[in-house]
């Protein structure tokens, strides 16, 4: 093994704080990025917007907060995402128009789902808009794991496809690409 890599292994410095469904379910999540905080850890939390006031109440913010967009309107967010709340719409978007209030980065994850979700960029554009991110990332749906059971080979969206569906994306909203990667089939708007 690379002693380099070995050492650095041995001493991490980012916690990525993203679990299946709202990680801001965990109670103590306040507490547990201030202590990734008291130990320099760059902190990324990815949230689906659902637990709106512990979004809104977290003293301890993170590095980079992350909100997934992955609809641009109720119908489409009903029919990709599946709620198991009758009130997650409105919660997302509670959740957007707090993105602002955060003194860390914020980033709008838009994940392309080829048939069920690219469509409407500026429906995406205004709620882009009204949570004022730092960045929006746009990326491809990969048919991994248990999203095989609902979607196919056929849902993953080429890297061109991506590309194309972002830029307008960003023409709606005033935000240009910065960064991509193809092999990844993702996008970075700023």
């Amino acid at each position: 093994a690379n002693r380099q890599k070995l050492e650095e292994m041995s001493k991490p410095t980012n916690a990525a704080i993203s679990l299946a469904g709202e990680p801001t379910l965990y109670p103590k999540i306040d507490e547990l990025i201030g202590e990734f905080n008291r130990r320099d850890f760059t902190t990324f939390v990815v949230s689906n917007g659902q637990c709106v006031d512990r979004l809104r109440n977290l003293e301890n913010d993170p590095y980079q907060l992350y909100l997934s967009l992955d609809a641009p309107s109720k119908k489409i967010f009903d029919e990709v995402c599946r709620p198991r709340i009758n009130d997650a719409w409105s919660n997302l978007n509670e959740s957007l128009e707090t993105l602002s209030s955060f003194n860390s980065r914020t980033c709008i994850r838009n994940t392309c789902v080829k048939g069920k979700n690219m469509e409407n960029p500026e429906g995406y554009a205004k709620l882009i808009k009204k949570a004022d991110p730092d960045y929006v990332e746009v990326k491809a749906y990969m048919c991994v794991g248990s999203s095989r059971e609902r979607l196919t080979l056929e849902n993953m969206p080429k890297f061109d496809e991506v590309k194309d569906f972002a830029q307008k994306i960003g023409d709606a909203c005033g935000k240009e690409i910065v960064n991509e990667s193809e092999i990844s089939r993702v996008v970075l708007l700023e």
